[in-house]
């Protein structure tokens, strides 16, 4: 169970709008931070599973774009940005 359904099913809290949520019995807001890093990582593991997200205007963002970015800067260019092969076929590392 995520953090989030917890929160809902446990406390009632309405987290969907806000990152904060009124403590049931002390009445001060507990405010969720989300760990930056984990996130990203959370995004590119389900960009990777689903193969395409979508933007806000519902444009298809594929992963295959990025596996087509991975091949081009490794045979014909460097687009001086930091994505290459270990974004593109990522391995937990500890």
């Amino acid at each position: 169970q995520t953090l989030k359904c917890v929160l809902i099913h446990e406390f009632n809290a309405d987290v969907y709008d806000k990152s904060y949520f009124r403590h049931p019995t002390r009445y001060h807001d507990i405010v969720i931070f989300s760990d930056a890093a984990h996130m990203l990582k959370l995004i590119r593991t389900t960009w990777i599973t689903k193969g395409v997200l979508y933007d806000s205007d519902k444009n298809s963002i594929k992963w295959k774009f990025i596996e087509n970015l991975v091949r081009l800067q490794e045979h014909d260019y460097y687009l001086a940005n930091k994505v290459n092969s270990r974004h593109k076929n990522p391995v937990t590392r500890k």
